[in-house]
């Protein structure tokens, strides 16, 4: 009977506490910061002042952007009709970066929490936490919030080369994952590994480095050290699916997540960092938050690239506690180019053509990436 009593009440008091929540619309934001807009729709960019004084906003994204700086809000702003509405959060965030603004009415801009009803709706996440777990999108949807190309006058190329580290997982004693037919992950790795630094040398532009060259141990530990001692800008972790289904086919892409996005990502997790040891999640977690975004990105036209090129089934991009995700401090991601664990994707790994193939696709994904971030 208190059960019965208890459920409804509890059931009230959550739904108060998700709707409760204050919003402020982007009509609002303007006309007290005395600002102006202007928006790529289809991208899902909203950017708010000029100069030195700009926020990008980026729809149903837990972020705004601030110069080269990444601030993480509670609930990510979306559309509903004809209006765009921000978090209180948001709002007081964006009035930090710029200005000061007018004293706001206790009766104005604040509305209850509405769902969007637009024809382009979608579900507003009631925290960030909720926000940031949604990677598995439909493959159209798959990561294409992208930052727009910057116009030349706003612009600063990074100094000197921007540095990506290639890492070829396992090595020597470590076979990786092993294919019904004896074919082992860390010789596919490597060869791929080493093709694609071929591919991306032909840019002067970068400086190429890796983890490892040949069949050699690496402990995670190192292979991240090494990244950040180099100061790299990108971290590419190499690697071959493996699952218990041997009839699972298809590429994949991992970033870094204290959570497994899924129980194939908390496995694969698992298996990779069974050489590492343990880490301290939180602390990877506040390093990790300001490079989420660009890692999404990459991951998304890596992977884009891969399924275009190598015409494998697209699964989609998952999150995981990676080692070596977690402790790079930069964006990475890491590619998962097949399945060794089936048949038929073995026999492509197993030739060479094809592990030609999946280096152009990982090459062309980060020419893609770099032209949006660069």
């Amino acid at each position: 009977m208190l059960k019965k009593i208890l459920l409804p009440v509890l059931l009230f008091l959550t739904a108060g506490v998700c709707f409760a929540e204050e919003l402020v619309s982007l009509k609002y934001l303007l006309r007290e910061t005395n600002t102006d807009y202007t928006a790529d729709w289809d991208r899902g960019f909203i950017t708010v002042g000029g100069g030195n004084k700009e926020v990008k906003i980026v729809l149903n994204y837990p972020y705004i952007k601030s110069g080269n700086k990444l601030i993480r809000v509670d609930t990510p702003p979306f559309v509903n009709g004809a209006n765009v509405f921000l978090s209180q959060r948001t709002f007081d965030e964006i009035t930090k970066v710029l200005g000061e603004v007018k004293q706001r009415p206790a009766e104005t801009a604040l509305l209850p929490t509405a769902v969007p009803t637009s024809s382009k709706a979608v579900s507003i996440p009631v925290s960030a936490a909720t926000a940031t777990a949604a990677v598995n999108t439909a493959a159209a949807d798959e990561i294409r919030i992208v930052e727009e190309t910057v116009k030349k006058s706003g612009k600063k190329k990074k100094e000197g080369p921007f540095i990506i580290i290639i890492d070829p997982g396992h090595g020597g004693n470590d076979p990786g994952a092993i294919g019904p037919a004896g074919l082992y992950e860390k010789d596919v790795v490597l060869d791929v590994g080493l093709k694609l630094r071929e591919q991306l040398k032909k840019n002067k532009d970068l400086k190429i480095l890796m983890t490892r060259e040949k069949d050699i141990f690496i402990p995670l530990k190192d292979r991240a050290e090494f990244a950040n001692k180099n100061k790299a800008d990108l971290f590419i972790s190499i690697h071959c699916n493996a699952a218990r289904n041997r009839g699972v086919q298809g590429t994949r892409s991992y970033i870094y997540s204290r959570t497994a996005s899924s129980r194939e990502a908390a496995e694969a997790a698992k298996f990779e960092n069974s050489r590492g040891g343990s880490f301290d999640m939180l602390l990877s977690d506040l390093k990790k938050g300001a490079f989420e975004y660009l890692s999404i990105e990459s991951a998304g036209y890596i992977q884009s690239s891969l399924v275009k090129k190598l015409k494998l089934k697209w699964l989609p991009t998952e999150r995981a506690p990676f080692y070596v995700l977690a402790k790079t401090a930069m964006p990475s991601v890491l590619v998962e180019c097949a399945f060794i664990s089936n048949k038929e994707e073995e026999k492509k790994l197993a030739d060479e053509q094809f592990r030609s193939s999946v280096a152009l696709g990982i090459y062309t994904g980060v020419l893609d990436y770099l032209e949006r971030v660069l």
